[in-house]
């Protein structure tokens, strides 16, 4: 936890504070976060394995039935090769709850119910946290690779591509302990909202269609 000052009152907070500086290229410039409208995702370009681990810092703005709850990830059918975290029924619902899979496993345990407050999401193969708290764990996965690359703002199941609405303030894949995504959320010189991969010197645009809605820059 870090705690910052808001107005003369110290507010604490369970996720990484984001520097002013983020060690962009000339040409781009940060913003706060992005958000999706329920038809923008990004194609991370790389597909999960046993060994893949992602942190997600992300904010629902609000409830609505409308947008469905896929946040990131992919899986061949149900419940196989499976990588993603999305809701338990699908909508942003007040009653809804966080809910995440990994390889073809059972999965023990239950996650929280969603608020409209910043999070942190972590997925690997030891378990699904929220703000460094384990809620489900997987017992003994297998080696295994996901169909499709790994999708952020939305998800593939058995091929079918569908979308969420919520707010990335940064995003950041693993190979074991390697990082090798970390974006951050831009916009380039003519306008153009996504998010700046740090590693990669790469800038990954909405793979769907509309607009991200840009967050304050920073």
């Amino acid at each position: 936890m870090v705690e910052t000052e808001e107005n003369g009152v110290i507010v604490p907070h369970w996720f990484p504070i984001v520097e002013n500086i983020c060690g962009l290229p000339s040409g781009y410039t940060c913003l706060e976060y992005i958000q999706s409208t329920g038809t923008q995702y990004i194609d991370t370009g790389l597909k999960g394995n046993l060994n893949t681990k992602v942190e997600i810092d992300m904010q629902i703005p609000e409830y609505t039935s409308s947008h469905v709850g896929y946040f990131m990830g992919t899986r061949t059918n149900q419940n196989e090769d499976a990588f993603l975290i999305g809701s338990s029924d699908a909508s942003l619902s007040q009653n809804g709850k966080y809910f995440a899979q990994f390889d073809s496993v059972v999965a023990s345990g239950t996650a929280p119910t969603f608020d409209l407050n910043r999070h942190v999401l972590s997925l690997s193969s030891s378990g699904f946290y929220v703000d460094n708290q384990l809620y489900i764990s997987y017992s003994n996965p297998q080696s295994f690779t996901t169909q499709e690359n790994i999708p952020l703002f939305a998800r593939y199941s058995a091929g079918t591509l569908a979308k969420g609405a919520f707010r990335v303030f940064s995003f950041k894949m693993y190979n074991n302990s390697t990082l090798v995504r970390n974006l951050i959320p831009a916009k380039n010189s003519s306008g153009v909202i996504g998010m700046y991969d740090t590693v990669n010197d790469v800038f990954y645009t909405n793979a769907g269609t509309g607009t991200f809605t840009a967050g304050p820059e920073i």
